[in-house]
This record gives structure tokens, sequence and C-alpha cells, in this order.
């Protein structure tokens, strides 16, 4: 009996220790995690300070401002389209930098292409598509960073209507985003209340936002934004709308995903299938498939047919939010 008791005070002393132990490294793992998150907010706002000073609009000529003011677009061969891209993807990489990444991966396959291919064209139609993933991957940047962005919205319009019925100002409703919500959302508001303390003419500002971001839904509150400047009205009653707009639009983009989300399963299968079965041939039955290496037209053939079939299947089931 003295025994037993004796071990159950020794199990029961060894969970306490353990349990303390594990209090003491969860104490310790979240203060480091908070200095962390604060240093990461210290680094998130004089980037986006540094970002606002720098703004491509307050470098832009006198002809450049009178097309962002009038809604126009720069010709896809002028360099502010890429500066464009690379701030909706929000990054802060030089478009030198992207350019030497496109003309080094084009020359590591092009020679090698024309060198080894039996037809130099070959090599030069995959220099070009390897000399594109730069951009293709800004493109995917892009896209990742509006997903998360249409996520914030909803909350967004909500705070700021709740801010401006307390009698807060617009630039200070956008400041509050920008302490009360992670980046990407508190870094583009924030840019844009900066311009405006910058002296930036409002209506600038708020287009240079829209500009920065192709999501209808910005689009639509620079759109209220100009207009309540101009015809005034309860703005805390037009950011209550859009902030329900936002929740009816989200939900109808998951209905959608969800009854595509067969079609795109079958999208992935039929085009993994030819790799694999031709991966399965070479195994199993090499001299079969090496009949097929002897003809690499039908090779060729088969890749633009993925291709083509891969973009078929993509605008079938592709939902432009």
């Amino acid at each position: 009996m003295p025994n037993s008791i004796y071990s159950l005070s020794l199990l029961l002393a060894a969970s306490l220790g353990l349990v303390t132990l594990v209090g003491l490294l969860r104490d310790w793992w979240s203060g480091d995690a908070a200095r962390v998150r604060e240093r990461i907010d210290t680094e998130l706002t004089e980037r986006s300070r540094t970002r606002a000073r720098s703004s491509i609009v307050r470098r832009l000529s006198a002809q450049e401002m009178q097309r962002i003011v009038s809604q126009k677009e720069s010709p896809w061969w002028r360099p502010e389209r890429l500066n464009l891209l690379i701030e909706q993807a929000g990054l802060s990489i030089s478009p030198y930098l992207i350019l030497l990444w496109s003309l080094g991966a084009f020359l590591l396959v092009a020679l090698p292409g024309m060198a080894f291919l039996p037809r130099a064209w070959q090599g030069l139609v995959l220099a070009v598509g390897a000399g594109s993933l730069p951009i293709v991957w800004l493109c995917h940047m892009r896209r990742r960073r509006e997903d998360r962005l249409r996520l914030q919205l909803g909350d967004v319009f909500e705070l700021m209507s709740s801010t401006m019925r307390a009698g807060q100002s617009i630039t200070d409703s956008m400041r509050a985003v920008a302490t009360d919500f992670p980046a990407p959302i508190a870094e583009e508001f924030f840019i844009c209340a900066e311009q405006q303390n910058l002296g930036l003419d409002p209506e600038i500002a708020f287009r240079q936002l829209a500009a920065r971001n192709r999501i209808s839904e910005i689009k639509t509150f620079v759109v209220a934004m100009l207009v309540h400047r101009q015809t005034g009205g309860n703005l805390s009653e037009i950011l209550q709308t859009l902030s329900r707009m936002v929740r009816e639009r989200q939900q109808l983009v998951g209905e959608i995903e969800s009854l595509t989300a067969e079609a795109r399963l079958q999208a992935w299968i039929l085009m993994s299938l030819p790799p694999l079965l031709l991966g399965a041939m070479l195994v199993l039955n090499r001299e079969y498939a090496k009949d097929l290496f002897d003809q690499p037209q039908l090779l060729q053939l088969m890749a633009v047919g993925m291709f083509a079939g891969w973009l078929c299947i993509r605008k079938i089931i592709q939902f432009d939010s």
C-alpha cells in the first residue's frame, strides 16, 4: 500500500511538472510570437509609408496623370504596365530584375534547345515559354493576393461603416482598417490614407487604389467615394450596403466553386492521364513506347491538344469574379 501511494505521488508530481513546463514553454513561445508580430506590423507600416511616398503617381508626367484620371490603361509594352503588375502582386521587386530573370530563362533554354533539338524553332518555342515564367509567376502572385483581399473586404466595409457612424472621417476609418486588419488590405488602405496626408488629391489617391487592385468590389468602393465627394449622402449606409453586397457575392462564388468542383477534378484527371499512360508504357512495354518517340510530331501534337483542351475546360468552369 505505501509503495502504491508513493508511485501515485510520483506520477502526480511528474504530471504537474510536465504541465508547468508546457505552460512555461507556451508563455515563452507566445511572447516571442507577439514580438515577431509586432516587428512584422512595424515593418509593414514602414514599407507602406515608403511605398506611399515613392508612389508611381508622384513620379508620373501630366500625360500619365491624365490617363489615370480618365481610367485609361497604358499600352502593354509600356514599362508602367510591368510596374503596375508588380504593385498588384504586392511585391517590392525591381522591374529590371523581372526582365533579367526572363532574359536569363530564355537564354538558358534557347542555347541548349537550339543545339540539341532536331529543329531550331522547337528550342525557340521552349525558350519563349521559359522566358514568360517570371510574368506567369507575377500573375499567379497577383491572383493569390486578390483572393485574400476579397475575403477581407466584407469585414473592412463593416468596420468603416461603424467608424463613420461614430463620427470619424473617411481617412480615419481607413487608418482604422490599416491598424486592425492584416495585410494585404491593411497595406492598401494605409497607402491610400498616407498619400492623402502627403498632399495628394483624394480623387487621384482613390483612383490609384482602384488601379492597384482589379477587384470589382474595390472599384465599386472607389466609385462610391468619388460620387460621395461630389454629391454627398449617407456614407455609412453606403458602406453597409457594400459590406452586404460583398458577403453575398462571396457566398455566390462559394456555391459556384462547389458546383464546379467535379469539373475541376475531371480536368486534372484528363490532363494527367496522357503523361501517366506514357510513363506506364515506358515501364511495361518500352519497345512499344519507343515507336512514339520516333515520331516527335505526335508528341508535339499531343502537347498542343492537351493545352487546347485545358484552355477549353478552364473557359467552361472558370468564374470571373
